[in-house]
């Protein structure tokens, strides 16, 4: 884990274990910062992010080998738009939310 200037922090961890012919991995990690006040009026525009990853691979046989990994993201991002009346930039309360997950599997024989 970490702490830093602009109130930013991170913490992150991984995971692995290997039980025979499985073998499991795991990681997470978060990610947060106040952000900057671009205007100098005041209003910083931070953002946050989660990430998350898992992956499980078998070898039933010398031959084959077998497995899946999925991984997430979500995060928030905060920005200055623009003034509804005079379409200028401003200090506004715009964020942007975003969201992505995947998911693989695989069969190999050799």
């Amino acid at each position: 884990g970490e702490y830093g200037s602009l109130d930013s922090a991170r913490l992150s961890g991984r995971y692995a274990l290997r039980a025979g012919d499985v073998g499991v991995m795991a990681s997470a990690g978060w990610l947060r910062s106040d952000g900057i006040d671009s205007f100098g009026g005041g209003e910083r525009d931070g953002f946050d992010n989660l990430s998350g990853s898992l992956k499980i691979e078998a070898r039933p046989s010398d031959a084959i080998s077998l497995g899946v990994v999925g991984h997430w993201i979500q995060g928030t991002s905060q920005y200055d738009g623009f003034d509804p009346l005079t379409f200028q930039r401003a200090e506004t309360g715009d964020e942007t939310r975003n969201r992505i997950a995947a998911v693989r599997g695989w069969a190999q024989g050799r």
